[in-house]
């Protein structure tokens, strides 16, 4: 086993041998994850899975550090996957506390200083709320990322903005919903949607990350252009004006609309 510890590839195999059971095996194991070389992004994800082999601290706790050396543009690719994986985490309460395991840890981390992760981040844990299972620890994850953002200046503009996007989509989505209700034909249906995003407050001055493509700065709403489609869901397209980012545009006060 020892002559396996340089061979990142060999990581996966080695651990689903482990006789987890066996406390001399277990011990050996730990000492050889701390001198193993370090491994890729898709190992570590795979030792955050379901396996039973791979349900030790030790290995979470491994995988995670090796996570932690990646660039976060090169954790981005793998965001989603990193998201679901919390799913098996050790999620508990104590004495009405909830704890967090390394993996969520370690994303919520590095969410409070890259508004960039933040954003894909906090739309992901949004999506994962409503989950019947593991719903209540999804919305336990986003609560500590977003108090532990307003600790510091720079996690602070980036809660502000992550509320300023929350707000104005809830708003742009419920547009379509209530036109759609309205009596009438399609074209009356889509004068009123018009109507409805005009009634969207954007002061001058406001610009939104999209949460699509955060390097997408939005500047306002052209409520004219709105169009609705011919179908019984009536989904509907409205265009945006955008501006440049400003340099060190991470590190702005944005103010809610």
């Amino acid at each position: 086993r020892y002559t396996l510890i340089e061979n990142r590839r060999a990581i996966v195999k080695f651990l689903i041998s482990v006789d987890w059971l066996d406390e001399t095996e277990v011990t050996l194991t730990t000492e050889l994850l701390h001198a193993w070389c370090d491994i890729d992004i898709a190992d570590a994800l795979k030792l955050l899975g379901p396996r039973k082999e791979f349900k030790s601290d030790v290995v979470r706790k491994f995988a995670v550090a090796a996570l932690a050396k990646a660039r976060t543009d090169d954790l981005l690719d793998f965001l989603l996957q990193l998201v679901q994986a919390m799913r098996y985490e050790k999620f508990y309460k104590h004495e009405n506390q909830q704890h967090l395991g390394p993996l969520a840890r370690f994303l919520v981390s590095r969410a409070c200083t890259n508004f960039k992760m933040a954003n894909y981040f906090y739309w992901y844990l949004q999506v994962e709320l409503s989950d019947r299972r593991d719903g209540e620890m999804f919305q336990h994850v986003l609560q500590v990322m977003l108090e532990e953002m307003k600790l510091t200046e720079d996690g602070l503009a980036i809660y502000n903005m992550l509320a300023t996007q929350n707000e104005y989509m809830t708003r742009i989505m419920a547009s379509p919903l209530r036109a759609r209700e309205e009596r009438g034909r399609r074209d009356q249906k889509e004068e009123k949607l018009r109507t409805y995003f005009k009634q969207i407050p954007w002061p001058k001055g406001v610009h939104i990350r999209l949460p699509s493509d955060p390097s997408v700065h939005l500047s306002g709403l052209v409520a004219p252009s709105a169009k609705m489609f011919k179908s019984a869901m009536y989904p509907c397209v409205v265009d945006f004006t955008t501006v440049l980012p400003e340099p060190h545009v991470d590190e702005v006060n944005y103010t809610n609309l």
